[in-house]
């Protein structure tokens, strides 16, 4: 069973840095798709670690893509899981998000990027699995 459970992990991560080069190799098609693998594993694992990684990595892709509000509202919802189950980041992943972040505050303004954020806290993470596997068009 522990090893079985060792795989899955090992397969979510193989699946994540994979999405992550794809999509500069091969573009966000390719990248979203590995990333929704990577998501429902981790997920299904309960491996609250890898669950962050997918948020943050889906709104980077959001971004990418030119969807500032689902891009905060993913990010938002990684913050959270990570401020809430103590997950730290890497401190290369933290300086990429703050980035990422700063540049959302820009496009959007501090007001609707503060109303963004503060609104997603309140949403279940469940939820926001759902919605980033199903990729629904608010984006949440």
């Amino acid at each position: 069973m522990l090893k079985d459970w060792i795989a899955r992990g090992a397969l979510a991560l193989a699946l994540y840095s994979t999405s992550q080069w794809l999509c500069t190799m091969l573009g966000l098609h390719e990248s979203v798709r590995r990333a929704r693998e990577s998501l429902a594993l981790n997920s299904r694992l309960s491996s609250l670690w890898g669950v962050r990684q997918c948020l943050d990595h889906f709104a980077v892709l959001a971004l990418a893509e030119g969807d500032a509000e689902r891009a905060v509202r993913r990010h938002a919802s990684a913050a959270m899981l990570g401020q809430k189950h103590g997950i730290a980041l890497e401190p290369i992943d933290a300086a990429t998000i703050q980035k990422d972040v700063l540049q959302l505050r820009a496009l959007l303004g501090d007001g609707p990027f503060e109303a963004l954020w503060a609104a997603q806290l309140s949403v279940p993470i469940e939820q926001v699995i759902d919605w980033a596997l199903g990729d629904t068009p608010d984006g949440q």
